[in-house]
């Protein structure tokens, strides 16, 4: 048990040291930040585009004698 609790500590020890994973954390932030922007930018503007795609599917039915 004790050998198994030495190679995982070993192991964290040295995950936790490599720039890999401080490099794997600023992407995990980015994408954050970037998923954050996009549904603050979807709740935003959602209602005006969804609003504009209606008037563009109506202007088609008309003019193309749609149901």
């Amino acid at each position: 048990m004790k050998a198994n609790y030495d190679v995982f500590s070993t192991w964290l020890t040295l995950r936790i040291r490599s720039e890999r994973g401080a490099i794997l954390v600023e992407y995990a932030l980015l994408i954050s930040l970037l998923v954050i922007v996009s549904i603050g930018a979807i709740r935003l503007y959602g209602s005006t585009v969804q609003g504009n795609y209606s008037d563009i599917n109506s202007t088609i039915d008309d003019n193309l004698g749609g149901p």
